[in-house]
């Protein structure tokens, strides 16, 4: 009877302590499903188009949109992953009561309010993500609780004041992005000795960069820009941060030169230093980063000759150079045909270069972007450009060139052409009418002359802008130009045009600025244009043109008019 009781009472105490842990999940389960309630309750169901109208107790909240449980741990919260969901609220205290939670992601939505203080007892935290939102005040000092944590990202959102200093503890911490908000940087931030890439753009920084910041030898990006930070870059940069793979100084007030010890950091795949007052020279040894895709020093006060572009043939990869807006002198080398054959962008406007293109630039056959404006370039614009048939953008204005190619027909994919100001002589290329695709023309202050083909006048794509002015161009202005539906610029204005102007013009009705003065325009003002409603300036001036002031000129929202030296007569409309 001794032994039967004490086998009834050994099996009960393994049953109660199998079931114990069980009664013990439901209990603390229970805490998560709240927790989760709670989270739903501070979003406002309205505004957010019920994104989660899932939640509710017909479905398992382990099976609710967004969540994600243990599986060593049934029934607990690991995951909360609710990015991009139109969500506008706040975040409720309570998601401090999910305490298996690993990754948070709530970016790209609208919440708002601080970021609460109870996220810091979520001590198995890995990820933060929360950004492109609302949230505002400062950062939870307890953060520094979240031992595990490895990646803070809180990108673009209105949080103000310093980093705590005791961020500095996060052991593991490896990914830290507080860009466009209002965030200082503190010294303690080089504790965080595995961080590998430190964001702090559109913070409105000033002053120097803290220098224990470049001990952070494991950083692989690098990014402080969009501030007002000043002072010079350490000329050992390169060897400081060894790994360094992203490095963007863009937009401050850095000066000095840049630092030739960029080339020892050989992952270097993106220098963006745009936008400072860097001086001196162009690093020689460049070429030595063979990772590099991209690399931006534009708007400094760089003077050397454009020769360093040779040891950039090197760069395999590189994808973007754009080194306009600076002092650079010398003519384009030879060896520009070598440059990456993967080579997108290439702007070196705005210098002080001179000589001619180069014709083995139609070497570069992925170019999209290519802009030589501003510069003292000179001669023939080589055949060769033709092979660019990816380019959207051709800026060759403010040179001295003197000849177009016929092969700039072939660049179909061209949005925008800019060859004003220049010395180009001869008739326009009939086979500009094969670039179905641009969306603004500049040909103006050339020697054009002859007629305006046809071909230019039915390209309907044009909209931003179509420009011919201060040319000799001759004849009358084709009726095909009401073909240009949705043109807001037009300028033909000094040239040697004549005849009536076209009644077609009325079909320009998105137009905005209409320049035709200087010609030898005669008649009377087409009743036409009446329909051009959206005209903000109509200059029609110095030209032979009769009759009175239409009356509908009065009624128009124009910011400018000018009709002056013309043979008009009569009342002036009292509107």
């Amino acid at each position: 009877m001794a032994k039967w009781f004490l086998l009834v009472l050994y099996t009960a105490l393994i049953v109660w302590w199998c079931n114990a842990p069980s009664t013990l999940a439901m209990r603390t389960n229970e805490t998560d499903r709240l927790a989760l309630l709670a989270f739903k309750a501070a979003i406002d169901d309205q505004a957010s188009f019920g994104a989660l109208s899932s939640w509710n107790d017909s479905v398992h909240y382990c099976d609710w949109h967004g969540i994600s449980c243990s599986r060593r741990h049934p029934n607990r919260v690991v995951k909360l992953n609710l990015t991009s969901k139109g969500l506008v609220g706040s975040l409720s205290p309570h998601i401090g009561n999910l305490s298996f939670l690993r990754r948070i992601n709530l970016s790209n939505n609208n919440f708002h309010g601080p970021i609460p203080e109870e996220i810091g007892r979520l001590f198995s935290l890995q990820v933060i993500q929360l950004s492109n939102n609302s949230f505002g005040g400062g950062l939870p000092k307890n953060l520094s609780s979240c031992t595990h944590l490895e990646y803070l990202l809180l990108y673009n959102n209105h949080l103000s004041g310093n980093i705590p200093s005791e961020l500095g503890s996060l052991s593991k911490l490896r990914g830290l992005t507080l860009d466009k908000n209002k965030i200082s940087i503190p010294e303690g931030i080089a504790k965080l000795r595995l961080l590998k890439f430190l964001g702090v753009e559109f913070n409105n920084l000033s002053g120097n960069i803290p220098s224990s910041i470049y001990n952070i030898s494991t950083l692989t990006a690098f990014s402080v820009g969009d501030n007002r930070l000043e002072g010079k870059i350490p000329p050992d940069i390169g060897s400081k941060f060894p790994n360094l793979r992203f490095l963007s100084f863009t937009n401050n007030s850095f000066t000095g030169m840049i630092p030739t010890s960029l080339s020892n950091a050989s992952s270097l795949e993106y220098i963006y230093s745009s936008l400072n007052n860097f001086i001196g020279q162009m690093p020689k040894d460049l070429g030595k980063l063979l990772r590099l895709k991209a690399m931006n020093f534009e708007g400094n006060q760089l003077e050397d000759d454009i020769s360093f572009i040779s040891s950039l043939t090197n760069c395999t990869k590189l994808k973007f150079l754009l080194v306009g807006e600076n002092l650079l002198k010398g003519s384009l080398p030879n060896s520009v045909a070598n440059l990456s054959i993967d080579l997108s962008i290439l702007i070196l406007g705005w210098n002080q270069l001179h000589g001619s293109i180069p014709s083995g630039i139609g070497n570069l056959l992925n170019l999209t972007f290519f802009v030589l404006g501003y510069n003292y370039f000179s001669g023939h614009v080589p055949d060769t450009i033709g092979r660019f048939h990816k380019l959207n953008c051709l800026d060759l204005q403010m040179n001295k060139f003197t000849k177009l190619p016929s092969s700039l027909g072939n660049l179909s994919a061209l949005n925008r052409l800019y060859l004003g100001q220049n010395n180009i002589r001869g008739s326009i290329p009939l086979s500009l009418g094969n670039c179905q695709q641009l969306l603004a023309l500049d040909l103006s202050h050339n020697n054009l002359y002859g007629l305006i083909p046809l071909e230019i006048m039915n390209l309907s794509s044009i909209s931003i802008s179509f420009n011919l002015s201060y040319n000799s161009l001759t004849g009358s202005l084709p009726s095909e130009v009401g073909s240009l539906k949705n043109l807001v610029e037009f300028d033909v204005s000094n040239n040697r045009l004549s005849r009536s102007i076209p009644n077609s013009l009325s079909g320009c009705l998105s137009l905005e600025v209409l320049h035709l003065e200087g010609n030898s325009f005669e008649g009377e003002i087409p009743q036409s244009l009446s329909k051009l409603t959206g005209l903000r300036k109509l200059d029609l001036s110095r030209n032979n043109l009769t009759g009175l002031i239409p009356s509908y000129i009065g009624e128009l929202a124009l910011e400018k008019l000018n009709l002056s030296f013309n043979m008009l007569y009569g009342e002036v409309p009292t509107q």
